[in-house]
């Protein structure tokens, strides 16, 4: 069991620290474990899903735990109560080979390295893939990979990833996302659902 304010690192290391396995998806994926359990943050190799027996939430009621099976677990996807906060997060890990998942998990480490901007300030996956395809794929194939705006751009590494190149503001973010949805939904006729979440009050006409 671990905070749910906890980084998500937090996780990794107190698993090979304690000789389990079962986490190795989670290594390199930024933020805390909470907000890990409200996107349900995943990569290839596994999703938080597959770990949670249960979360502690505080609410304007108070606190109480919630079973995984509640949680309405999917893709990017995660029910918690409206208002909720993420306080404690109870996980299943099982004991095994410690060296061959600090392997893999350089491994997986090395691969994002390759192929996601993780040297540049960004919030990640912008858009959900879409069943059957690739939001990065469609965000290129549009001719939008490297294309800036204000401080801002889709990243030449990919595309799915916007990056602060300097300066770049929440304005410039929301133009880049709304032109790459437009463009895909004209020309591929897929409309692109957002992974990231928006917070605060936005004008008509910077809404994506």
């Amino acid at each position: 069991m671990l905070p749910g304010g906890a980084p998500t690192s937090r996780l990794v290391q107190r698993a090979q620290a304690l000789g389990l396995v079962g986490c190795e998806f989670a290594a390199g994926i930024p933020g805390t474990l909470g907000g890990a359990v409200a996107m349900n943050a995943g990569t290839r190799g596994g999703e938080m899903k597959d770990l949670v027996t249960r979360v502690e939430v505080a609410t304007a009621a108070g606190l109480r735990w919630i079973e995984a099976p509640a949680l309405g677990f999917a893709y990017r996807t995660c029910r918690l109560p409206p208002g909720a906060v993420v306080t404690r997060v109870e996980l299943r890990l099982r004991r095994g080979d410690v060296a061959a998942s600090r392997a893999a998990m350089e491994a997986d480490l090395a691969h994002r390295r390759r192929t996601q901007p993780l040297q540049q300030p960004t919030w990640g996956s912008t858009f959900r893939n879409p069943p059957g395809d690739h939001a990065g794929r469609l965000v290129e194939s549009v001719g939008l990979k490297g294309h800036r705006i204000g401080g801002a751009a889709w990243s030449e590494l990919h595309a799915n990833f916007v990056v602060n190149l300097g300066g770049a503001t929440a304005r410039d973010c929301l133009a880049l996302i709304r032109l790459a949805r437009t463009r895909v939904r004209e020309r591929a006729g897929v409309g692109l659902e957002l992974e990231v979440r928006l917070l605060g009050a936005f004008a008509p006409d910077e809404t994506p």
